[in-house]
């Protein structure tokens, strides 16, 4: 039985009933802004779009790159500067902070394919 609700998370249930999980993309990040903004246009272009990204902060960026298309594309965006330093406390503030079902953590470098979260939602990627 296929999601009708084109861009979002569907499981179907044993039943039969179509259930919409909410997806979080969290990037930990410490001085890298070309990269940072590289992955985050990588998330803008994908075929099936999170509903929420939060990009964790161990350095000092100036400001949250491509705030304005997220807040256009409707994908909730928020920034986090911490003062922990490492992967593992902003992974670890990035779950805390999350609201989606499914939490995806991407490097600040990684740019996917198109189809990369759509892909992991069929459990291909």
């Amino acid at each position: 039985m296929p999601c009708s609700d084109v861009g979002r998370w569907c499981v179907v249930l044993s039943l039969g009933i179509e259930t919409h999980m909410k997806s979080t993309v969290i990037i930990p990040t410490y001085h890298r802004p070309k990269e940072l903004s590289d992955c985050l246009r990588s998330i803008l272009a994908q075929t099936v779009r999170p509903d929420e990204v939060l990009v964790i902060d161990d350095g000092k960026l100036e400001s949250w790159p491509l705030d304005r298309e997220f807040q256009e594309a409707g994908i909730a965006y928020q920034g986090f500067r911490k003062e922990v330093p490492g992967l593992t406390a902003s992974r670890n503030l990035g779950t805390r902070e999350a609201t989606g079902d499914i939490v995806f953590f991407v490097a600040r470098n990684e740019v996917g394919h198109g189809a990369l979260l759509s892909r992991s939602g069929e459990g291909g990627a």
